[in-house]
């Protein structure tokens, strides 16, 4: 017994804790990403990936750019049946977090949208998002606009913000501030 209340106890400080942190990093939150609640990433397979932006800053804007670096949380729901999944966040849902976040880069860029950490960046091509870059086009799509999950897939979206096909089908840089430069 208690065991069960020390359990329940340590569970409880770790909500209080994560929801402290997010609180606290939201206040230095500078840029158009809402945070309020978690974003979802992409349903495949039974499960849901979620992302919860936890910091954003402006690293660098020019007139047709900006470049933002994100502190992002993931998660995953499950176990949904193929018609069941969710599409967005209610309290209902529970889902397992990650024990670290990790640092996202985002271009926001009509002409050369790319996302990216570390040294992986990965251009994306709104006319078509393969599965495996669907968590990344729905983080772009929040940050640079401030829209839904999926909001890429709508009519609205193209004649909203101007998409066409990227310049670049893919990028090979060293560091983020090097995307400005392939745009010239």
């Amino acid at each position: 017994m208690d065991s069960m209340k020390n359990n329940s106890a340590r569970k409880f400080r770790e909500f209080l804790f994560l929801v402290a942190f997010v609180l606290i990093s939201f206040a230095s939150f500078s840029n158009r990403a809402e945070a309020e609640k978690p974003s979802l990433g992409r349903c495949h397979m039974g499960y849901c990936s979620w992302s919860l932006v936890l910091y954003g800053t402006i690293v660098k804007k020019t007139k047709n750019a900006i470049l933002y670096e994100v502190q992002v949380l993931g998660g995953e729901s499950g176990e949904y049946k193929d018609s069941d999944y969710p599409d967005d966040y209610n309290f209902d849902i529970h889902i397992n977090w990650n024990q670290r976040a990790h640092n996202v880069f985002v271009f926001c860029n009509t002409r050369l949208p790319v996302i990216g950490f570390q040294k992986q960046f990965n251009v994306l091509d709104f006319e078509f998002i393969p599965g495996v870059l669907e968590s990344s086009a729905n983080l772009y799509v929040r940050i640079c606009h401030g829209e839904d999950s999926y909001y890429y897939l709508s009519p609205e979206f193209h004649k909203k913000y101007g998409y066409q096909s990227p310049m670049l089908e893919e990028v090979n840089v060293s560091n983020p501030l090097e995307l400005f430069d392939l745009l010239r």
